[in-house]
């Protein structure tokens, strides 16, 4: 089990390293909840079919604009490296 929690967020960036750079139009969305009092932000985007693909979910130091899209950042980062 706790090699699926390690190995799913690798499995879903390599999905979009592959499918992402060829899509036009693409719609991010964002969401963000506390758990335990710890903040998290998750990141999907879908295609023009609907489709919904995971960028991830990580923890936020705080909500603000800067740490949000320091976040997604990482995200975008994370997906490069797979290139």
């Amino acid at each position: 089990m706790l090699n699926m929690t390690v190995e799913r967020p690798i499995l879903a960036q390599k999905q979009l390293s592959e499918v992402i750079p060829d899509q036009e139009n693409l719609t991010l969305y964002a969401d963000e909840t506390s758990k335990f009092g710890i903040k998290y932000s998750g990141y999907h985007v879908s295609d023009q079919e609907r489709n919904m693909y995971v960028l991830g979910m990580r923890q936020l130091e705080t909500k603000s604009a800067q740490n949000t899209l320091n976040v997604f950042q990482e995200f975008l980062s994370d997906i490069d490296m797979m290139l």
